[in-house]
Parts: structure tokens; sequence; C-alpha cells
């Protein structure tokens, strides 16, 4: 049976459909858009987004752990959400942990960060880790985003 899962192709960013089963066809695959060629478990498998409260920009979660942080050069974030200066290079991170049945649990950790981070209004503390559900509003410096989880 084939099990056909959101990813995220590694050179364009596109959100594809496919098989990751490995009962599919065997091979590369192909991104539609930018034609990228790899074997499946290349692509990372997509979890959940967040959504820029001001803006709209959308970034999309991988299975594992997302690095949340500044856009900065020397950033070392897998998601840079703003250029905001009040938002370390590395702020938090997001893990999303597989479930039974396909789904998936994600977690929000304070990354050791100089500011604030806010879920929900409330302060994060310091290497903290807490569960994360749909609609949750994350703050990092002046930066909010929405989790939502796909």
């Amino acid at each position: 049976m084939d099990k056909k899962q959101r990813v995220i192709c590694p050179r364009c960013g596109a959100r594809l459909l496919m098989d990751t089963s490995g009962n599919g066809p065997k091979g590369k695959k192909e991104c539609p858009k930018c034609h990228y060629q790899d074997y499946p478990e290349s692509f990372p498998v997509v979890t959940g987004r967040l959504r820029l409260e001001e803006g709209g920009d959308t970034f999309y979660l991988k299975k594992g752990e997302n690095v949340l942080g500044r856009d900065a050069t020397s950033g070392t974030a897998d998601i840079k959400l703003s250029t905001d200066e009040y938002m370390s290079r590395r702020h938090a991170i997001i893990e999303a942990l597989p479930l039974p049945g396909g789904d998936y649990e994600h977690r929000l950790k304070e990354a050791g960060s100089l500011n604030a981070l806010l879920l929900n209004g409330k302060e994060v503390g310091r290497g903290e880790t807490l569960a994360l559900q749909p609609g949750d509003r994350l703050t990092l410096g002046r930066t909010t985003v929405t989790f939502e989880r796909l």
C-alpha cells in the first residue's frame, strides 16, 4: 500500500505529496517545480507550519528538530523567521516526534536565548519544554507566529 506524505523539496522548498513508504516505484523521485532528483528519504516530511502574524508568511516544520531564529548570515536556524533584532539567531526549537498512527507531537523548547520566548503570552523558562497545540501563538523577540498542525 502506498503511503503518501507531505514533503518539502530540499532545493526549492516546494511542497509535494510523495510516496515515502518504499513500496512504490523504486529509484529517485523528482520535484516537478525545479526538477531536483533524489531518493524519497532525502525529502523532509512536513508535520506542521508556523504562520507569521504580520505579513502571513508560512514556514514549514519537518520531522525531527526545527531550530527557530533570526535571519542573520552567521545564524544556524533552520527556520529564519525575520530580521527582528530582539530575536536570537537560535531562539527556540520545535521538535516533531512521530506518534502511532502517523500523527506527530510537537514540543517547544527554549534554546537558551538571551531574549524572551512567549507561548500564548506566558514566558517559557530557560531550557523548558512544552507541548504545542494547534493555534498556539509563539512570540520570539517582537515577532509572533501561530502554530498549525498538518
